[in-house]
């Protein structure tokens, strides 16, 4: 069961640590979406796992108000990410968030531009910023960094990595991911169901079946579709 409660942004900070209980319920997800067109508003939606239930916090900020919500990041560590992300791409400020650096757009992105937003179209040609990007590191006596990446030896994926240590110690790790991000929710945004599918399966080659499973099932509670018993058996089998 999920349980839905829908609140002025100014109250996601009070509502969000009621619900997180000191730690005692766990934030599952947390993403935000331009439903101006539909609501007048943009959402924050923050997904708890309370006993055996789910309760989602919708936050709702109206495009008029300023865009600016008041960050969970410092009770909920966990929430650190998704809060950056949103403000990436959607323009959205988590106010009192501890780095607010871009996540996954990096500094080769322009200031302004906000990719998730329903009036940003997917083919808009994207100007090359130039704006520096600070890696955090230590300092003091006998303290250097090993920077690492982005470009490694095998097959993991691109991050770069920057070690601050004292011999063989490590002081502290701050890191920059999401090299690969390919835009996928903007360029899956408008297409019909079934070309929308193929890039779901698509986005990963060691998840094709479990993004795809999940897709089809998004579409049948939208849809409210009911699938038959033996597609249902097949699936779980």
């Amino acid at each position: 069961m999920t349980a839905y409660n829908t609140i002025p942004a100014s109250e996601l900070r009070t509502a969000a640590y009621d619900l997180y209980a000191g730690g005692q319920n766990c934030l599952m997800s947390m993403f935000a979406n331009d439903e101006r067109q539909l609501n007048g508003y943009f959402a924050i939606y923050c997904l708890f796992s309370v006993g055996k239930k789910m309760e989602v916090l919708k936050a709702v900020l109206a495009e008029k108000e300023k865009l600016e919500f008041p960050s969970i990041t410092p009770k909920i560590s966990g929430a650190a990410w998704y809060e950056r992300e949103i403000y990436d791409m959607f323009g959205l400020e988590p106010l009192g968030h501890p780095d607010l650096r871009p996540l996954a757009l990096h500094e080769n992105w322009p200031e302004g531009i906000f990719p998730l937003r329903k009036d940003f179209a997917n083919r808009t040609p994207v100007p090359i910023a130039k704006k520096e990007f600070n890696m955090a590191g230590v300092e003091g006596e006998g303290v250097f960094e090993v920077p690492v990446g982005p470009i490694h030896a095998g097959i993991i994926e691109p991050g770069h990595f920057r070690f601050s240590q004292a011999g063989e110690g490590i002081i502290r790790l701050d890191a920059k991911l999401f090299f690969l991000h390919r835009g996928i929710e903007k360029a899956i945004e408008g297409l019909p169901i079934e070309r929308a599918f193929y890039q779901v399966e698509r986005i990963s080659g060691i998840c094709t079946v479990a993004h795809s499973l999940a897709y089809c099932q998004a579409v049948e509670n939208i849809a409210a579709v009911v699938i038959p018993p033996r597609a249902q058996y097949l699936r779980d089998w």
